[in-house]
């Protein structure tokens, strides 16, 4: 099932606002990709926020190659979110600052540290990020074989 980025997607949002920490894909302006774990926090449009810090190769790949993807996982329900779109760097100091509070409650929510893991890397000043997404697709494949529908293993929404 296809859907606009506008209409109801409450089953990604409810997906998403569970599961903060996710695998983001990069790649550099020659095309080399590059994977990497991200706490992130998922806004009222549905653009994902997160943080990295400037001298990563992360943040190196998105300032070369804005063209991301974004992977978060459920492995007991075997269900998945997949993103595709660009990243714009937030600048604004108190939206930063909001969102390293976020990260900070998710990280604590999440494991038994009480620090992020970016903000444990010796690499430079902390830069926070913003994924508009143009494709989001969410797909549950735990599903009785009675229970199967064609098109029901995914809820996809496009801008």
């Amino acid at each position: 099932m296809t859907i606009d980025i506008t209409e109801d997607s409450s089953h990604i949002r409810s997906f998403l606002d569970d599961h903060s920490v996710g695998v983001l894909a990069t790649a550099n302006k020659a095309a080399i990709p590059y994977a990497s774990t991200i706490y992130f926090v998922v806004e009222d449009d549905l653009s994902i926020s997160f943080l990295t810090k400037e001298d990563t190769a992360k943040c190196r790949n998105m300032r070369e190659n804005p063209n991301v993807a974004l992977a978060v996982t459920d492995a007991q329900s075997q269900s998945t979110v997949q993103i595709a779109g660009t990243v714009q760097e937030i600048k604004d100091a108190s939206r930063i600052q909001q969102l390293h509070d976020k990260v900070v409650t998710i990280t604590v929510s999440t494991s038994s540290g009480a620090t992020p893991p970016v903000m444990k890397l010796d690499a430079g000043e902390l830069v926070a990020f913003s994924i508009q997404p143009s494709f989001v697709r969410l797909a549950r494949f735990l599903q009785t074989e009675s229970s199967m529908q064609i098109g029901s293993l995914f809820e996809t929404i496009t801008r």
